[in-house]
């Protein structure tokens, strides 16, 4: 008797244990970790790019966006106060692919602060921003709704002096996964104006969601 009750106890801990670190996991995910974002090679994120731009995916839009230092500088300052940047996939009223961008703050509120269109470069309001989010997550429950990358990532990229723009990408690794590819521009100019050199180097390994509770 003592055998079976010493076995139930342990049992019943093991659960508690379980259920304690799944609950632990699902509050705390990696999910706007600061240093999410690593430097990938600028042949394997062409590659990606071409990959999407070749399939034959329902629904997807082959787009490259464009963002100017100061207009990022404008999004992401002061960038001590962020945990980092959401670009988040949206659909418009049309049906026509949106990519929206911007910036977490330290209550990971989503659509909380300023959003920008990146194809019109133009400022949409939450509302707005949360109706595109959401008819793109019921068009799409299979792939990404969002990507996420840490501060430090921006940090580093606008720590260059020769940082100049950014390009948003869309990929599809070999995995078949959705990404979305930082292509980022440093050019050194010299007297005059003129470019004396451009460098390139591409961001990746942002956080998605789904896996996510919600588009809030």
């Amino acid at each position: 008797m003592k055998r079976h009750l010493l076995f139930a106890v342990l049992v019943s801990c093991l659960t508690a244990c379980l259920d304690s670190r799944e609950t632990t996991d699902h509050k705390s995910p990696k999910l706007y970790d600061k240093g999410v974002g690593e430097q990938i090679p600028f042949s394997v994120a062409t590659r990606w790019a071409e990959s999407f731009n070749a399939a034959t995916l329902a629904g997807r839009t082959a787009s490259t966006f464009s963002l100017e230092a100061d207009a990022l500088a404008h999004i992401i300052d002061p960038v001590n106060e962020r945990l980092g940047v959401v670009f988040h996939h949206g659909m418009d009223s049309n049906k026509d692919y949106r990519l929206m961008m911007y910036a977490l703050d330290q209550d990971a509120e989503l659509f909380k602060n300023k959003i920008v269109d990146l194809a019109s470069g133009q400022i949409v309001d939450a509302s707005t921003a949360r109706a595109w989010a959401k008819q793109y997550a019921e068009s799409h429950p299979a792939t990404p709704w969002y990507h996420f990358f840490g501060r430090d990532v921006f940090v580093e990229i606008q720590s260059k002096e020769a940082f100049n723009y950014i390009e948003i990408v869309r990929g599809l690794n070999e995995e078949l996964a959705e990404q979305v590819l930082l292509f980022v521009y440093n050019t050194k100019r010299i007297a005059g104006g003129k470019i004396q050199g451009e460098s390139v180097t591409v961001y990746d390994v942002s956080q998605t969601c789904p896996p996510c509770s919600s588009v809030n």
